[in-house]
């Protein structure tokens, strides 16, 4: 199952065309919010959030920490098949996760 919503770029600004929102799938998006977001950052679901950004500087040992709470929050948000691959230790990395159907 894919999820549909209203696209945004990079900026987080929402996609327009012809005047109407564009919608497309949105679970790339979803995920990077998810990712990027810390528990409180949502006042609807306080507990939602990966805090990445508390993780980029930290040592690499903290990489095994960091995955287990992303793929947690993940499986909470309701997907499955969740794979993080580290390319740069916590500076760069990439998530991929199906929405359970």
């Amino acid at each position: 199952m894919i999820s549909f919503d209203r696209l945004q770029n990079s900026d987080g600004d929402i996609y327009i065309v012809g005047g109407d929102f564009v919608n497309g799938p949105s679970d790339e998006a979803h995920i990077q919010e998810l990712v990027g977001s810390a528990p409180g950052d949502w006042r609807q679901f306080v507990k939602i959030g990966a805090q990445a950004v508390n993780f980029l500087k930290s040592p690499l040992s903290q990489a095994s920490r960091f995955i287990k709470i992303l793929k947690m929050q993940l499986k909470m948000d309701g997907y499955q098949n969740i794979s993080v691959v580290l390319h740069d230790g916590l500076r760069d990395f990439e998530v991929t996760a199906e929405r359970i159907k």
